[in-house]
Formats: C-alpha cells, sequence, structure tokens
C-alpha cells in the first residue's frame, strides 16, 4: 500500500509491513483483529540480539517492547527495583516494570505518526526504534549488575 494513496484512512500496520520489508528488514507479523505484531531482533551493544516486539493498535496508537531479563528471583526483586526506579528517573523515553513472573519489560508508547511521505514516515520509525533500543541497551548492565550482585541472603 503506498502513502502518498492516502485519502485519510489507511493501514498503518501494513505501511510499518511495506517499509520494513524495503528496509529488509528481519521481522515476523502477527496479526489479531485489532493489533498488528511486528517481531524483530535487533542489535544493541550490550544485547546482540534484542528481540523487540512493535505493536500497532488500531486505536492510533503504537508500543514497543522488550524484556531485558527474565525469571528474576524473588530475593533480587528489591534491588531491581531500585534500580528500575533510578531508571524511570533517568530516561524519559521508555519505562521500565517487573511482571509477576519475574521479567524486566522495557516499554515505549507512541501514537502513531501521521504523514502522507513514506520517506518521513521512514524516519520516524526507524527513529524511534533506534532511540528505544539505544535507551534499553543502556538500562541493560545496570539491571544486570544488580541480578548478578544480589546473593540470596540479601532478601531482606
Amino acid at each position: 500500500m503506498a502513502v502518498n494513496d492516502f485519502d485519510g484512512e489507511f493501514d498503518f500496520s501494513q505501511v510499518v509491513e511495506d517499509i520494513f520489508n524495503k528496509l529488509n528488514m528481519h521481522f515476523e507479523t502477527i496479526k489479531s483483529d485489532d493489533t498488528t505484531v511486528f517481531l524483530m531482533p535487533l542489535s544493541a551493544k550490550n544485547a546482540p540480539s534484542l528481540n523487540v516486539k512493535l505493536y500497532v493498535f488500531e486505536n492510533d496508537s503504537m508500543q514497543v517492547r522488550s524484556y531485558l531479563a527474565k525469571d528474576v528471583k524473588d530475593y533480587q526483586r528489591n534491588a531491581i527495583m531500585s534500580v528500575i526506579n533510578d531508571l524511570n528517573n533517568h530516561y524519559r523515553y521508555i519505562t521500565l516494570s517487573i511482571d509477576d513472573d519475574g521479567d524486566v519489560a522495557a516499554v515505549y508508547d507512541s501514537f502513531k505518526f501521521v504523514s502522507e511521505d513514506e520517506t518521513v514516515l521512514t524516519k520516524q520509525l526507524i527513529r524511534m526504534l533506534y532511540t528505544v533500543s539505544e535507551v534499553m541497551d543502556q538500562c541493560i548492565p545496570p539491571i544486570m549488575k544488580a541480578i548478578w550482585s544480589t546473593k540470596k541472603d540479601e532478601e531482606d
């Protein structure tokens, strides 16, 4: 679908898919009724295989999500929460959290980009993915340091 055929309504997820294909990006697409998810590996300094999901929702919003650490143990959670709070205060582009399973997630929420120019959309999309992956990459070392340095007897 060409963006320049814009008549007020267009399938933004299809535009994203077309852009990724033109850029020869490696990705997988999962579609549901109201959401399209693009799964893609991105490479970063501290995470050579950062698995990123780009959610494109029908409600005019997008979300970039990645897990930076998995299965954080209960005894490590206080130390991780302290690091996450510090990182959330330092970086304004993403929000870090830890879920009930002990996975540390990094999330960036955005409205869909609006432009009739495919070149502009491509630049905005790539800039967003690059910025978010760079911030995620910078968050990995302090998170991993907190995980590796917390001993089981430091539980309370």
